[in-house]
Order: C-alpha cells, then sequence, then structure tokens
C-alpha cells in the first residue's frame, strides 16, 4: 500500500487537480539511506525533469510492510527492523525482487544505486544490480565530502541524458 502512495508521482493527480504532463524519464533510486541536508541524487533528478521513485532506506524501502497492532514503538520499531528492504537482510534475494516489482510497476528507465562509503552491504551487491536489473544502473558512492553534491549532479544529468537516447 506505501507504493501506491508514491505512485501519483507517475500517474495522473485525481480530478479536480491541474495535471502536468507525466515525465518521460522515470528513475529509480535505492541504496543507503539519505542523510539531512542530501539533496544530490533529488536536486539532480528534479532539475533533469526525470521521474523519482524513492526506493531506498529513505524512502518506500524504509516502510514497514505490516504495522503492529498494538502501536508499541517497540513492535512498530521491530517491524521496520525486519520488513524493511535492505540489503542487511539475509536472504536478500527477497530485497531484489521488491526492487524488480517497484521498477516494472512504475515503468522505471533507470536505478540509480546510491550508496554511503561505511554502507558495505549496498556497496557490495552493486555488481549484481548491475548484472541482473532490468534497466541501466548508475552506482553513486559517497561520503558526503565537499564537491559531492556537483559531482552527483554532473552523473546524474548525464546518466539521464543516456537514458533519453534510449528511448529514441
Amino acid at each position: 500500500k506505501a507504493f501506491h502512495r508514491f505512485f501519483f508521482f507517475f500517474t495522473p493527480p485525481p480530478e479536480g487537480l491541474p495535471r502536468r504532463p507525466p515525465p518521460e524519464v522515470r528513475v529509480a533510486v535505492t541504496g543507503s539511506m539519505l542523510c539531512a541536508g542530501d539533496r544530490g541524487v533529488p536536486g539532480a533528478l528534479q532539475k533533469t525533469g526525470a521521474g523519482y521513485l524513492p526506493l531506498g532506506c529513505s524512502g518506500l524501502a524504509g516502510l514497514p510492510a505490516t504495522v503492529p497492532e498494538n502501536g508499541a514503538v517497540e513492535s512498530l520499531a521491530m517491524a521496520s527492523f525486519l520488513d524493511t528492504v535492505c540489503m542487511r537482510n539475509r536472504p536478500n534475494r527477497e530485497s531484489f525482487q521488491w526492487i524488480l516489482r517497484r521498477l516494472e510497476e512504475s515503468g522505471s528507465r533507470g536505478l540509480v544505486l546510491k550508496t554511503l562509503s561505511f554502507c558495505d552491504l549496498w556497496n557490495t551487491e552493486k555488481e549484481r544490480f548491475r548484472r541482473d536489473m532490468p534497466v541501466p544502473v548508475l552506482f553513486l558512492p559517497g561520503d558526503g565530502s565537499s564537491g559531492e553534491e556537483e559531482r552527483t549532479g554532473i552523473r546524474i544529468q548525464a546518466f539521464v541524458e543516456m537514458l533519453e537516447g534510449a528511448g529514441d
């Protein structure tokens, strides 16, 4: 259900709301969490006009699949830890299947794998992402250093241009 709340990025708005043309290129983003102030990937995608589907730890993957009946903080924390899509969950084939389903449902033409340099589990799976995903994958490692946002913007712009060219 959580995915469908975000699906509005790619579908027409409900009746009565202004309609915008759908983005020509839709890009899903997965990987490590986005930190406070980390606007590199979302900002760069926005500048290109591409649609953005957040599938990483800070997006839809961070939402638990089930919400505990009792609503206790401890139960919600445990559900979030066990149900979220993350490479730390073993076996992680379910995480890959979840991402594959979201790519198909959204019509995303590319996938950005944004990782933090200390999040080894996402980094170790980068080749598997490149091999097994049905769309081109851009790997963006980062550590929050100065200049990272500019480098990210340049790489995202080139990636979206490549995806636009592939759609012709």
